[in-house]
């Protein structure tokens, strides 16, 4: 009996598995799903699929269990996707409404992680508390055959061994970091100086932007006003270095909040101390003291919120160096406000299994 091809995949988040997923179809490929985590767990808050992104859900033959979490069209119609209003002063004014095919499909992150763990193949391998360190492999040409193993290193001092090895790792990837730096000794070798020079350059940066997330009961938000307009409609409100974005999850049990905050005098610079952190209601209120009144009605609502830095990876000549690929974050990290970024991550998976 063959050896199996193996492909390991750093990173157990949304696009790791939706990978993890595409590859189950194929019982001669053994994939290894490598997770710094204690385990796979399913958290975060609420993620917004768009039409494209589903029709993969649809090829994945994960249509039917995601309908059970979320209401999706048949028929993709054109549909309400978001309200937008401006909201930073006393009477807010709506100025458009967001139609596309399908409209936005809106699910709890663990919740639509939880299906995806449904449909990874039994005999995929899942192996928690293991952040890669970095990769090695004999470069082609110097003895090594195109099929030498690749070496994955980890930070508890553990290796493993893979043909391909898919890096979903995220924003602070090291495979991205590894990947780079064989780029960059390619490019020297080659008399490419000014390329190497640039990607030395290509570590992650803030984009000089604060998101505060939070998710909230219906039930809280009605207790205060019942006839709120977030009860039902999906908002995009601005106003002045200000942003805040609502949409109901869970079939409508739940509502996810981002509120954004951006200083542009400080895109694209590096920050110190913690990426993530809670905050207490009043230091988002801070920000939002201007808004109208329904959203100090809101925001009244959630006595904490989740802090993140917004990073962004400046952009590599390739996603792809010999038998390594990026997926999600670790290739194209990006702000959010088009709600492109897991969906772009779900569709490479697909292109790339």
């Amino acid at each position: 009996m063959s050896r199996k091809f193996t492909v390991a995949i750093c990173g157990g988040g949304v696009g790791g598995l939706v990978c993890a997923v595409a590859l189950s179809r194929y019982p001669d490929i053994q994939v290894d799903i490598y997770e710094a985590a204690h385990q796979l767990a399913e958290i975060g808050a609420g993620i917004g699929m768009w039409a494209r992104t589903w029709r993969i859900m649809q090829q994945l033959g994960l249509d039917r269990d995601l309908a059970g979490i979320a209401k999706a069209s048949s028929d993709m119609q054109p549909q309400v996707s978001f309200h937008f209003r401006k909201g930073d002063q006393e009477e807010g004014k709506d100025f458009y409404t967001l139609v596309t095919p399908g409209g936005m499909i809106p699910f709890h992150r663990p919740e639509f992680q939880s299906v995806l763990l449904r449909h990874v193949s039994p005999q995929c391998r899942t192996h928690t508390s293991k952040r890669l360190k970095s990769y090695t492999h004999l470069p082609i040409g110097h003895g090594a055959p195109s099929t030498s193993p690749i070496t994955l290193h980890f930070i508890d001092g553990t290796s493993a061994s893979c043909d391909l090895l898919v890096g979903a790792d995220g924003v602070k990837s090291a495979t991205r970091a590894t990947m780079v730096r064989e780029l960059a000794s390619q490019a020297a070798a080659a008399g490419r100086h000014d390329q190497a020079e640039e990607l030395q350059r290509t570590q992650p940066l803030w984009s000089g932007i604060y998101a505060y997330r939070a998710i909230i009961p219906m039930e809280t938000l009605r207790m205060q006003s019942p006839g709120h307009r977030l009860l039902t409609d999906p908002m995009f409100y601005f106003g002045k270095d200000t942003q805040l974005t609502t949409y109901p999850i869970s079939n409508g049990t739940i509502l996810n909040v981002a509120a954004f905050h951006t200083q542009y005098d400080l895109e694209d610079t590096k920050l110190d101390g913690s990426w993530t952190e809670n905050i207490p209601r009043e230091a988002v209120l801070r920000d939002f003291s201007e808004w109208e009144p329904e959203i100090q009605t809101l925001f009244q609502s959630i006595p904490q919120f989740n802090r993140w830095a917004v990073v962004t990876a400046p952009r590599l000549p390739t996603f792809v160096c010999g038998r390594v690929a990026l997926l999600g974050d670790a290739a194209h990290a990006m702000v959010p406000f088009q709600g492109s970024g897991a969906g772009q991550a779900i569709e490479v998976s697909l292109r790339r299994d």
